[in-house]
């Protein structure tokens, strides 16, 4: 008797939105330009019940006439038995033929942002996989992208052919998680940011530059946050002055590269563009070693939780630094208070930290650190503990004499220099001796070794040369160092901090060409790191290549 609901509701041509049901009043369809007429036909859920339809310019008929252009309101009013009324609304909208608007616009593996509506007509997609499927000029064919910002343009042409819409769609792809290396070094110079020395991401060139100065986006947001010049040239920005370098960063996309890997490698040859797609084969399993010296450093055994331990040896380090001795100071401390004293319990605590967490970089990082320290404590500050018997082998390089120092020891000897008093240069002249006689004598192998040791006791003849010997070696602090850091890097190749390091003690091997790529992927991953860039220009202003 009161029911004054619709069982069903049809309407044609079109579909309604939301679909029909009986407690929702309102919807709304929207026809193509040449559809004249919509045909609405109710049915009531008590067949007692009655309806009548309402529309502007008419009534009570099942064809409801549209308009070009317009919006038309269509107002069912359904009465029950007992005189409930309840109304329905359609607000039909006939398309005009001028019209160049999308009805939708969707992708395909990504989200457009803002939502999509008829009045907005330009979005960006948001990229987190590196690959998406775009609309371009063929729907539904995929659109190629730029290693940084894609821009597509999407062109609608009205059904009579006089009006054309265009809505534009920017991709950003988020940047290749590895640093990636240019393999022709012309196209480096053109296509490498200034500040990163990695292939531009997502370029900005600076209106009115010339030569042309163009930079990768975040490295010049981070430049320009608070001063608006141009880096390079130190300019003022005009009026419009940043340029989205869409074709630039679709020629970076083409360009071949490779991926340096922790082990020294690289991965094979391939387009940045595509590069990302292979990203997981670069990834090489940690390697972080126990060897036997950083064995001999867990001395700690009352204690497990490496935050504690973690902790105990930023203190030693502090009362490290504490202890140096300053300027016409007495170098005398209290037994067990010397500064040597201090890092070798912060080498424990961090070695023994190491032990129950291999798998944290950080820990490697300042185990090397801490050995680091040590050398330089002993070998340019000249400090040294007082019981040598008790030192740990590790520590005490003195202790044994290496394989090569013994050889060049012999042929000193046969030739009548003592090697334990006499100058470097009187230990040279009789190793070159010693060649040139094995060379008259026609012994070539034993020749070429005794070069090599010629050429490896030359080095000590300078502080330099010295140092590389030692950073090579894994009886002295300074190799020890230099592989806690290629531990730490192996273990989280991202950090720049981790690159950084390798690459120091890689320029004091005097092996640049490696400690380059590190330096330069500790720009790549912190475009700010100023330390990285001195050994940079160190080797590019005064390492000469051999022939």
């Amino acid at each position: 008797m009161d029911d004054c609901t619709l069982e069903k509701l049809v309407v044609k041509p079109g579909k309604l939105s939301p679909n029909f049901q009986k407690n929702e009043t309102e919807y709304s369809i929207t026809v193509a330009s040449n559809v004249e007429k919509l045909s609405v036909d109710p049915l009531t859920s008590d067949s007692g019940a009655s309806y009548c339809h309402r529309f502007e310019g008419g009534g009570g008929g099942k064809e409801v006439p549209l308009i070009e252009g317009a919006v038309v309101d269509v107002r069912i009013e359904v009465s029950a038995e007992d005189g409930t009324i309840k109304n329905y609304y359609i607000h039909a909208k006939r398309l005009s033929a001028k019209d160049a608007t999308l009805s939708d616009l969707q992708l395909t593996g990504g989200k457009l942002v803002p939502s999509f509506s008829p009045d907005v007509t330009y979005y960006s997609s948001p990229d987190p996989k590196n690959v998406v499927t775009v609309c371009g000029e063929k729907p539904g064919m995929p659109t190629p992208l730029n290693v940084g910002e894609t821009n597509i343009p999407v062109e609608v042409t009205s059904a009579d052919g006089s009006n054309k819409q265009i809505y534009s769609i920017d991709v950003m792809r988020k940047q290749v998680p590895r640093y990636v290396k240019i393999v022709d070094a012309s196209l480096a110079q053109k296509y490498e940011c200034p500040y990163s020395l990695s292939p531009i991401y997502r370029p900005i060139t600076i209106r009115g530059s010339d030569p042309k100065h163009t930079y990768s986006a975040p490295n010049l947001e981070e430049k320009t946050r608070t001063n608006k010049v141009d880096p390079l040239s130190g300019m003022p920005f005009g009026k419009g002055w940043k340029i989205i370098d869409y074709e630039l960063d679709k020629q970076v996309a083409s360009t071949v590269a490779k991926i340096p890997l922790t082990n020294g490698g690289f991965s094979s040859e391939g387009k940045i563009g595509v590069l990302a797609a292979d990203i997981a084969k670069c990834n090489i399993s940690p390697t972080a070693a126990v060897r036997k010296w950083e064995k001999n450093l867990h001395k700690i055994f009352d204690e497990t939780d490496v935050t504690k331990l973690k902790g105990a040896g930023a203190e030693f380090v502090e009362k490290y630094f504490d202890s140096l001795p300053k300027p016409g100071q007495s170098r005398q401390w209290t037994e067990g208070e010397s500064p040597l004293d201090h890092l070798e319990n912060a080498s424990f605590f961090y070695a023994t930290a190491i032990k129950f967490k291999p798998k944290e970089a950080y820990l490697h990082m300042r185990l090397g650190q801490v050995l680091e320290e040590r050398y330089y404590a002993e070998d340019l500050f000249g400090l040294k503990k007082e019981e040598e018997a008790e030192a740990l082998p590790s520590f005490n390089i003195q202790a044994k004499e290496s394989s090569k120092d013994e050889e060049c020891a012999a042929i000193c000897k046969l030739r009548g220099v003592d090697a334990g008093t006499a100058p470097i240069a009187l230990q040279l002249k009789a190793i070159d001796e010693e060649y040139h006689t094995l060379v008259d004598s026609g012994q070539g192998g034993k020749a070429d070794h005794v070069q090599g040791l010629y050429v490896w006791k030359s080095k000590q003849a300078s502080q330099e040369g010295l140092a590389a010997q030692k950073a090579q070696d894994e009886e002295s602090p300074l190799g020890q160092a230099y592989l806690k850091y290629m531990d730490a890097l192996s273990l989280d190749e991202a950090k720049a901090i981790y690159n950084f390091h390798v690459g120091r003690l890689l320029v004091i091997q005097g092996n640049f060409d490696d400690a380059v790529k590190r330096l330069e992927v500790t720009l790549n991953w912190n475009p700010s790191h100023q330390l990285a860039r001195y050994p940079l220009i160190f080797f590019f202003t005064a390492y000469i290549p051999p022939k």
